[in-house]
């Protein structure tokens, strides 16, 4: 990572914002470029999906299941709703990605803090460099 020369302002795991950078694993998109950043919960709505259908197959076989393995399939319901609820997906739009656009999949958390620290960069706040969360001072 050749962040040497600029100031981390975030960083949460493998997501990181420079004044000029926001970068992930191996990715970097230069803030000037960025027109748009829009955070979503798609795997959320996928997870649902699931136990609507873990739930439906339940209910259509009840009558063949004991009472143990309905236990079983209403935690694997909830269990694929809570999995999915920390991720997200943060949807960058760009000049340079022309219609094509780039995404990060990650902890929501963390996307919203890059979100958030990418906004400020963009709206010109002073108060950019203030707002600094590391997961080392977290531990």
């Amino acid at each position: 990572m050749n962040t040497t020369s600029q100031t981390i302002l975030m960083q949460s795991g493998p997501i990181f914002v420079t004044e000029k950078i926001l970068g992930f694993r191996g990715h970097r998109y230069k803030i000037r470029h960025i027109e748009n950043l829009i955070l979503r919960r798609p795997l959320f709505l996928m997870g649902i999906a699931l136990s609507i259908l873990i739930a439906g197959f339940m209910l259509i076989n009840a009558d063949l299941l004991y009472w143990y393995e309905q236990i079983i399939f209403c935690i694997a319901a909830i269990l694929a709703i809570a999995a999915t609820w920390p991720l997200g997906t943060l949807e960058i739009h760009s000049r340079t990605l022309n219609t094509s656009q780039g995404s990060i999949t990650w902890l929501h958390k963390d996307l919203a803090a890059a979100q958030d620290q990418v906004e400020a960069i963009l709206s010109g706040e002073e108060g950019a460099s203030l707002s600094i969360a590391n997961d080392e001072d977290a531990e």
